[in-house]
């Protein structure tokens, strides 16, 4: 006989237990997992981002229509005679401080000239944003100028030769060269 508090139960009812303490135990252990948090192992660092700023600084002269974009003033007679078919000229600079744009002549006084002979009066010049009245370049003549960074400027440019009777025939030239120069 078993003893007064003891049950006795088939093996088929005991195993039904047992699968149940083990579901029961299957969830308690999902359970469990789920309620601590994982330890995530996580690295930290820095992203650097780098870009630079390209100087710009660009100078296109004004040009005409004449052999390696020469100005012609054509066959030149008594009195004033003016350039054509001119496209102005630009400049463009981020240069922080500013720049300059200087325009001389291939002629100490402006004057175009062959070999050593010169036309009477000198060749008249009116280009860029500070040479605005007709002016004769000799020497080095700011013809734009800016203390800070600017978008593109136009470089328009007007020439005129007056010619008298007295002027010898022949083929007349002179140079101007521009010249951009950054501000330091």
């Amino acid at each position: 006989m078993p003893p007064p508090n003891i049950t006795l139960i088939s093996k088929k009812e005991e195993t039904k237990r047992m699968k149940r303490v083990l579901a029961i135990a299957t969830v308690l252990a999902v359970v469990a997992v789920l309620a601590v948090p994982l330890a995530v192992s996580a690295d930290s660092g820095n992203t650097t981002i780098n870009g630079s700023v390209t100087a710009v600084a660009s100078l296109n002269i004004p040009y005409g229509t004449g052999t390696n974009g020469a100005i012609g003033l054509g066959a030149m007679t008594v009195g004033t005679n003016n350039g054509t078919g001119i496209t102005a000229g630009s400049v463009t600079d981020n240069n922080a401080n500013g720049y300059d744009v200087t325009v001389e002549s291939n002629s100490k006084d402006g004057h175009m000239f062959i070999g050593a002979v010169e036309l009477k009066d000198p060749l008249l010049v009116t280009t860029g944003t500070l040479i605005t009245s007709p002016t004769a370049i000799g020497g080095a003549v700011n013809c734009v100028s800016s203390a800070s960074p600017t978008a593109t400027i136009s470089i328009p440019l007007t020439v005129s030769q007056n010619i008298y009777n007295n002027d010898a025939a022949g083929s007349y030239s002179i140079v101007l060269t521009y010249t951009l120069t950054e501000r330091k």
